[in-house]
């Protein structure tokens, strides 16, 4: 075992002049005298360990550094701690060096380190003395450095906010109300505001009389000008072409008398009337928000349906009418299924009203329910279950009479069938008319 008979501690940190610029360096030079346990002083290289801690006893390892050959003379030695390992420790509070020698244990007790007597000077700054921007870190305040101290320059980071005041920026005197700090391309200086030259004023959408380049007007375009004076009584403002006037308000309730609007209690028009569309779309007028009417256009020959709103006209066909009537539903009567809507399926045919009639090219079911016109120029007057199946045939009213042939008729009753060309039947039940 060894003993570590005296030491001498030279902190490189603590010897700074306090007018160093350069980084300082973070080593310690440390010196020793090493004896065996005989009290023989040691020589020859020797393996020494070095350590910090932030406590006398216990605490953290701070730093550690291993020098595998230190040159021991008569028991002297001499060891700058800090290389190859950094110190990068900030030496704002006190630290503890132990040494281990070979393979020994830590020598004990933990010395201090303590400040050589010039590195006090490092703790303050002479009023005096000048320090370069770029050596200072976080901020500084009246209390810590003068400004006067200061040289070189500071980086926004180093300048607390809010820090800067006025006087401070002000180049000279006249920080007077109504002036603004500006540059004559050199120098800060004090300028009174609102100086300058205007060289070129436009007139953007709505305006007119731009651009401006020395002097001018500026104004309005008609488009935006309300009429000058203000309009009478039911009077709005009006484009007329050209300006805004003031005229009529052919809107304004019971007192429309603008004769292109219909209005309630009619109208006094002096001409015939006209109501409608101007494109290809169907027209419609409803009652008690129910279509009651429909207009359905064709170049031919518009279609007109009035009544129920489910009456159909096929598609394609013109020149067809239905009066009115027709519902709801299926099997509206007591004789077929069929819809109780009125339906008409080619070029002009009529229903003129009831319910569950058909018509077809050219023929009229005038009304009733479920009967059907379907020849070619073919009429049932009325009844029930009715039909003309042929060409110009005919079955005047009654109830499930039929009318099958080319220019056949039946007059009314029941149950009645005029089969024949030609063939008539005048009433009754249950006859039958056939032959030419």
């Amino acid at each position: 075992m060894n003993h570590l008979a005296r030491f001498v501690l030279c902190a490189g940190l603590a010897l700074l002049a306090p007018f160093a610029v350069a980084a300082p360096p973070q080593t310690i030079n440390y010196q020793g005298y090493l004896t065996n346990p005989a009290g023989v002083p040691v020589n020859g290289a020797q393996v020494m360990t070095f350590r910090l801690y932030d406590a006398a006893t216990g605490g953290a390892l701070l730093w550690t550094e291993l020098k595998p050959s230190v040159t021991v003379s008569n028991g002297n030695f001499n060891a700058i701690l800090g290389t190859p390992t950094p110190i990068t420790l900030p030496f704002d509070a006190p630290y503890w060096l132990t040494v281990t020698i070979n393979a020994d244990g830590e020598m004990s007790p933990r010395q201090p380190l303590t400040s050589s007597p010039y590195a006090f000077r490092a703790s303050s700054l002479d009023s005096t003395a000048t320090v370069a921007g770029l050596q200072i870190g976080g901020t500084i305040t009246s209390a810590t450095l003068p400004a006067s101290n200061l040289t070189g320059t500071l980086v926004t980071t180093q300048i607390a906010n809010n820090a800067v005041t006025q006087e401070k920026l002000s180049p000279v005197s006249g920080a007077v109300a109504g002036k603004v700090l500006g540059t004559d391309g050199a120098n800060l200086q004090w300028l009174t505001a609102g100086v300058g030259t205007v060289t070129s004023v436009d007139a953007g959408a709505g305006l007119t009389g731009g651009p401006i380049t020395g002097s001018g007007t500026i104004n309005l375009a008609a488009t935006q000008l309300l009429p000058a004076g203000a309009c009478a009584a039911n009077q709005v403002a009006k484009w007329n072409g050209s300006a805004w006037t003031c005229a009529t308000d052919n809107d304004t309730n019971n007192s429309v008398n603008d004769a292109r609007y219909f209005k309630q209690g009619g109208n006094a028009f002096g001409a015939i009337a006209a109501v409608g569309t101007t494109d290809d779309k169907e027209l419609q007028l409803f009652v008690n928000n129910a279509v009651a009417l429909r207009l359905q256009p064709n170049t031919i020959s518009p279609n007109i349906l009035a009544g129920f709103g489910g009456n159909y006209v096929a598609i394609g066909s013109y020149g067809a009418s239905i009066g009115g009537g027709g519902q709801q539903g299926v099997n509206c009567g007591n004789f077929s299924n069929r819809a109780c809507y009125n339906q008409v399926t080619s070029h002009f045919g009529t229903v003129g009203g009831g319910r569950g009639n058909l018509a077809a090219n050219l023929s009229t079911v005038a009304g009733g329910g479920e009967n059907t016109a379907s020849g070619y120029n073919s009429t049932v007057g009325g009844g029930d279950t009715n039909s003309a199946s042929d060409a110009r045939s005919t079955v005047g009213g009654g109830v499930d009479n039929t009318a099958g042939s080319i220019y056949a008729m039946v007059g009314g009753g029941l149950a009645n069938s005029a089969g024949g060309s030609y063939s008539t039947i005048g009433g009754g039940s249950s006859n039958s008319a056939g032959g030419s």
